[in-house]
């Protein structure tokens, strides 16, 4: 490694020292983007086009025009930061794959090179980490010693700390998502509670002027009201009439066991009254009779005739008496 790697690496201190709960994870990306990017500059430009070409970075973030949102906004810049260390990430991947294969065509040169598909690239690929990874193991290289030993373990801790950071910022990354999830569901909650206070307060709107229209009505009928209303005094007088008027109709009215009784005895006297006229039915056919006899002894025995006559004359005053007493009943 060069010592102008190490010195780049100088340049982040400011965000690599400091804890995550300390700065604003926005505003540290932003900071050390620079200097993340000034890490690859070494040999040669990273290219993280698809096609392979050298390109610059494009660090400025997508922002939309048409939202106002400022969560948007922030959830949107942070995507781009993500995709900027994802791509970055690949383009290491891709830096060591081709000095893994650069090492494995430089042990055998005599090797053919073919057109291969991309089922076999992919093995050739895997094939090359392996190599990589034993040539790592066991290298051929004498290994570093002095300075270079430390500045390597230097530029480990420091790839360590930013890829520790990535993750953080991923992690609290998907958390300001789910906060901002359940922002917008609260505030679709309150707009849905704002609609319905609108429409109560446009029903109050209304009830308020009905009521306005009917103040000087009120005041109307209220100002009748204590006109028409009776004092102390005529309330008391009243009350006393109505109460010699109950007592009246309480005397005048009979219980109910006074009722039952009297239509007993109402009954019964029906009863006699039958009798009565049955007796008396029985009296006039038998007068009737002795004037369809022949009057040959009429003469003889006069004191007959006057009985029965008396007894008719009896019967028909206690049928008179009864008739009496039932209309007094039902009067």
């Amino acid at each position: 490694m060069e010592l102008e790697v190490v010195k780049s690496l100088e340049e982040i201190a400011a965000c690599a020292k400091l804890q995550l709960n300390e700065i604003d994870l926005i505003s540290r990306t932003s900071k050390c983007g620079k200097s993340v990017l000034e890490i690859f500059d070494v040999d040669e430009k990273v290219s993280f086009s698809s096609d392979g070409g050298e390109e610059e970075v494009d660090i400025e973030l997508e922002r939309s025009e048409q939202s106002d949102d400022r969560q948007e906004k922030m959830a949107h810049e942070i995507d781009c930061l993500i995709r900027q260390i994802e791509r970055m990430q690949m383009a290491i991947r891709k830096r060591q794959l081709k000095k893994s294969s650069e090492q494995v065509s430089e042990e055998f040169p005599g090797q053919e090179t073919e057109t291969l598909t991309e089922c076999q690239v992919r093995c050739k690929q895997r094939e090359n980490q392996e190599n990589y990874i034993e040539a790592n193991v066991n290298p051929k290289h004498q290994p570093l010693c002095g300075n270079e030993l430390l500045e390597a373990r230097s530029l480990r801790q420091a790839h360590n700390r930013i890829q520790q950071q990535i993750d953080e910022v991923i992690c609290r990354y998907r958390k300001l998502r789910e906060i901002i999830f359940e922002m917008r569901k609260r505030i679709r909650c309150m707009e849905g509670n704002l609609i319905d206070l609108n429409s109560k307060a446009e029903k109050y709107i209304v009830w308020f002027g009905e009521v306005a229209k009917e103040m000087n009505v009120c005041k109307e009928r209220y100002n009748y009201l204590l006109e028409a209303k009776m004092s102390r005094r005529e309330a008391l007088k009243t009350d006393q009439v109505h109460t010699a008027r109950f007592l009246k109709y309480n005397a005048a009215y009979v219980t109910k066991t006074r009722l039952k009784r009297e239509i007993a005895e109402f009954i019964d006297e029906v009863k006699d009254i039958e009798t009565l006229m049955g007796e008396l039915h029985k009296e006039l056919d038998r007068n009737m009779a002795l004037f369809e006899i022949p009057r040959t002894n009429s003469l003889d025995n006069p004191a007959a005739f006057l009985a029965s006559m008396a007894w008719t004359v009896r019967l028909s005053d206690e049928f008179r008496k009864s008739g009496i007493k039932l209309k007094d009943g039902v009067n």
